[in-house]
């Protein structure tokens, strides 16, 4: 039943990513591209990115997805199986 509202719920996950700024350096290392080129395609600012490298600022899910397609890696997928994870749970 819609009561003449337009509502709209949010949802929000955090997830401790506490590995993500190594994950993002050793894949930057290993792609052959300059962080420029990986930024532009990401569409964030280099200074974003070295932000990101000193682990000051959050992310947003679609910022990660952008730079997983820019860097030809998935880091989703590569903690889940505990690629980069040194322990913790999966727990939200």
């Amino acid at each position: 039943m819609n009561c003449g509202f337009d509502v709209k719920v949010r949802v929000v996950r955090e997830y401790d990513a506490t590995d993500l700024p190594q994950w993002l350096k050793d894949a930057a290392a290993q792609s052959d591209r300059s962080v420029s080129s990986l930024c532009g395609a990401a569409g964030i600012t280099t200074q974003y990115w070295y932000e990101l490298l000193k682990g000051v600022r959050p992310l947003r899910l679609d910022t990660l997805q952008a730079l997983e397609d820019a860097l030809g890696r998935c880091y989703l997928a590569e903690w889940r199986v505990g690629e980069y994870r040194e322990g913790g749970s999966d727990e939200v």
